[in-house]
């Protein structure tokens, strides 16, 4: 296991040839605002540089970007996921969200909290997201048509994930990383087997696959297994 960078990180895009991540430097630990720089980690050179904003809002919000960040005060901590047809679900820190046509247009607009909580992470999987509410101990499905639960895992039972906070999918499994106890664990949607992939002594928020790259986010900073 490698250590990429330190702390401050808010959170981790894949791109090309690497991963870009935005970093917070605050007075104290839970402060949400300071100084924000936009970074760059190239796999092939293992090297990390400073990008421009522009370059991390093509990143996140792809080519519309312009038409999908009109409005948006807060384009660090909000959640984007890209959908079929060039849409653009933007789900923003206090769990209200809307849904975007690829000229920018709200299609919908609503609340994604659960239990009175916003998700942590979202991801898409076709015309659905995956929602993640470590408060609750869930992960939950929605539709995007009609955006209702399709489905929900408790993954606080037995050989589940304590405080679920970051979700990436790949094929018919669903990687979870634990705010808890610092488990990273895969449960195939099939037949909800779970395995192990990593354990950290600390928090974990993020988890990425990109090409044969294992990358983490953790409180002490980005780590590649």
């Amino acid at each position: 296991m490698k250590k990429i960078y330190g702390e401050g990180v808010v959170s981790m895009l894949p791109s090309s040839r690497g991963f870009v991540f935005t970093t917070l430097q605050t007075e104290s630990e839970n402060d949400t605002k300071g100084v924000v720089s936009f970074r760059q980690y190239n796999f092939d050179t293992g090297k990390t540089e400073l990008m421009t904003k522009s370059v991390y809002l093509l990143h996140k919000f792809g080519n519309q970007y312009e038409s999908f960040i009109a409005g948006v005060e807060d384009y660090v901590y909000c959640r984007t996921v890209q959908l079929p047809d060039a849409r653009m679900l933007l789900v923003h820190i206090d769990g209200n969200a809307c849904l975007l046509a690829a000229d920018g247009t709200v299609k919908w607009e609503g609340s994604l909290k659960y239990k009175g909580f916003a998700p942590s992470d979202t991801i898409g999987d076709g015309d659905a997201i995956w929602c993640a509410y470590p408060e609750s101990n869930a992960v939950i499905k929605y539709g995007v048509k009609l955006m209702r639960q399709e489905f929900r895992i408790s993954t606080g039972a037995s050989g589940g994930i304590l405080e679920p906070t970051g979700l990436y999918q790949s094929g018919d499994s669903l990687v979870m990383t634990s705010g808890a106890d610092g488990v990273i664990k895969s449960i195939d949607l099939d037949d909800f087997h779970v395995e192990t992939i990593a354990e950290f002594g600390e928090p974990v928020y993020q988890y990425l696959k990109i090409d044969s790259n294992e990358i983490v986010h953790a409180k002490s900073g980005i780590y590649r297994l």
